[in-house]
């Protein structure tokens, strides 16, 4: 039997030709010369097809190979038609260790009706439809996000991705929530109770008529002392549940924002002689809010403002409404912040000026809490700070 392909080029056109040609001896017998009898088939449509489809799979594989995900299509058979070599990578096993064999073989779980394995991947091969799920493959040690498609000659393709660093990742978290957790419970009971009981004792102490000038010191020290405590952990527990994800709570009401803001600038004028503040309040001041939060904002950028400035400016507090928002501002006229921590200055543990926080033993945490009560307020805060013009929040 004689079988060859060869290309000539046509006479009419000039063009190429694919031509098949079949052929057989036949005996004439008697010892006489064989005769070869064949045709000539044109093929060149074949051909082309044939080359077509070879580019088609040359650039599905280019592009199967240059996937960050692993891949792999099964037939109608469930046998491996084909996979890339991120497949290859994450099973472990070589292309010809995996091709033509059973899908069981390598996931033995899959064939088992009751396992997750078994009903996703039936449910795209017998419903042809796309089914997608992120679970882990215990023999492989690795966590997958797979997405599986029924194809168009009966089987299904599915594609991998190896999700183990991110779960690994949200287990972590999800333990230091639990820690943080924890912790909240232990500052709020077991270092706020001994606080409690040590300020009380020396307000006792302060309103007795027994002891001495060095003994009332002494006790207003320890006061003090506790109180600054007190602030500390609050803002450490503040911190604690913005960081959960569920925000800084706030139980709104009907409140005079005006008369909160005058209270609490009272109270600082008490504990700060001396300094000046300036109040000018402009419009209606009935809001919707939390009291005890808004006076928490108030009082830690007030304080901020005393502290960040000298000894003899004052520090100027407006709040103006117009029927819709109501803005604050209080402005000091101490050194600006750096420019650079101006993007910065309302994140965890940051500070405008190192020095001064060490003498006031700030923790870093009061504008970032700020921050989190107003949004939690729907408000926005800002801060303005130029040489000669002083800093501003509002």
């Amino acid at each position: 039997v004689y079988l060859q392909h060869y290309r000539t080029r046509s006479l009419p056109d000039g063009g190429w030709r694919w031509l098949e040609a079949r052929g057989r001896m036949s005996d004439q017998g008697e010892g006489g010369p064989g005769r070869l009898r064949g045709i000539l088939i044109d093929v060149t449509e074949r051909k082309q097809l044939e080359a077509e489809r070879e580019r088609a799979r040359t650039q599905v594989t280019e592009v199967l190979e240059s996937m960050g995900d692993a891949f792999f299509a099964l037939d109608r058979d469930w046998r491996f038609a084909l996979v890339n070599a991120k497949y290859e990578q994450l099973s472990r096993r070589s292309r010809e260790q995996i091709l033509g064999h059973l899908f069981w073989e390598g996931f033995p779980d899959g064939e088992n009706p009751a396992s997750w394995y078994f009903q996703s991947y039936h449910r795209c091969m017998t419903e042809r439809v796309p089914v997608s799920f992120v679970d882990d493959y215990p023999a492989l040690d690795l966590w997958l996000d797979v997405r599986v498609y029924p194809t168009d000659d009966g089987g299904i393709a599915a594609f991998f991705r190896d999700v183990s660093s991110e779960r690994r990742a949200a287990f972590l978290r999800q333990r230091q929530a639990e820690f943080e957790q924890h912790l909240v419970g232990i500052v709020s009971h077991d270092l706020r109770t001994p606080l409690n009981a040590i300020t009380l004792g020396a307000g006792a102490l302060l309103g007795s008529e027994q002891l001495d000038g060095t003994s009332l010191r002494i006790a207003s020290r320890i006061r003090a002392s506790a109180e600054r405590a007190g602030r500390m952990i609050r803002d450490l527990l503040d911190f604690t549940q913005a960081r959960l994800g569920g925000g800084i709570p706030v139980r709104p009401g009907p409140l005079d924002l005006y008369a909160l803001v005058q209270q609490v600038v009272e109270e600082v004028e008490a504990s700060t002689p001396g300094r000046e503040i300036e109040l000018r309040q402009q419009g209606d001041g009935q809001v919707d809010g939390d009291s005890d939060r808004l006076a928490q904002v108030v009082g830690n950028l007030l304080t901020n403002a005393l502290k960040y400035s000298p000894d003899g400016s004052p520090v100027r507090v407006r709040t103006v409404a117009d029927g819709t928002w109501l803005w604050l501002s209080i402005h000091n006229e101490g050194a600006p912040i750096v420019e650079s921590k101006l993007t910065s200055i309302f994140e965890p543990m940051q500070r405008a000026t190192a020095d001064i926080d060490r003498r006031g033993r700030s923790v870093g945490l009061g504008l970032y809490i700020v921050k989190h009560i107003v949004e939690a307020h729907q408000g926005t805060v800002e801060v303005s700070s130029r040489p000669g013009e002083g800093t501003t929040f509002t």
